[in-house]
């Protein structure tokens, strides 16, 4: 299986990718913009839907993850291969 992007990546990993970003400003910028995660934290991102799951269905972090799955990632980092 390729490397690839997903929601149990970290913000900072997901964050220093162009194209993710791309999507992640598009699609949530209140948490891409809200100042705890613009450099980047080490939380992951489904931790944060967790926290806002109120806001965010599973079938949106779903979807959102099935986008971030179409970008292939060069880093060694076995957690971008999970599929949620």
């Amino acid at each position: 299986m390729k490397n690839m992007y997903s929601v149990n990546g970290t913000m900072h990993d997901l964050l220093a990718n162009e194209e993710v970003k791309n999507i992640l400003v598009q699609e949530i910028p209140e948490i891409v913009n809200d100042e705890r995660n613009k450099d980047g934290n080490g939380m992951e991102l489904i931790q944060i839907f967790n926290y806002m799951r109120t806001k965010y269905t599973e079938d949106f972090v779903r979807e959102l993850n099935g986008k971030l799955n179409k970008i292939h990632n060069s880093s060694d980092d076995c957690f971008h291969n999970k599929q949620r």
